[in-house]
């Protein structure tokens, strides 16, 4: 069994990947870190996380529509909504690298691997 983390960044400038169980790995290279995860989905079970927000409120009150998410702003902190700035680059980026990793172990399982 491996488990893993994906960072989500920008590559090549602040995106970061580690993993543990039965194969180990980190850096912060998506070549290496979808080589690695795949040869790790190839021999067995892999759980993996990203670090990056992957949702977006599904609200009825088109007055809500976009501001902050429960828990989005910390303990005293101003409530900024999900689709601010920050928020809505960081969750464009994480599906471009999300679609880029899921793309390519599909492809590197695709021989017929156990867990492919």
């Amino acid at each position: 069994m491996n488990i893993a983390v994906i960072d989500i960044g920008k590559p090549g400038a602040n995106f970061g990947w580690a993993m543990v169980g039965d194969t180990t790995g980190e850096g912060n290279d998506i070549d290496v870190c979808v080589q690695t995860l795949a040869e790790a989905l190839r021999n067995g079970p892999l759980a993996l996380g990203f670090e990056a927000p992957m949702f977006v409120p599904i609200r009825t009150d088109p007055k809500r529509l976009t501001v902050a998410r429960k828990g989005d702003p910390g303990k005293g902190l101003p409530s900024r909504p999900f689709s601010a700035s920050a928020g809505a680059t960081s969750l464009v980026t994480g599906l471009v690298v999300v679609s880029y990793y899921f793309k390519h172990p599909a492809s590197a399982c695709a021989r017929g691997d156990r867990y492919a």
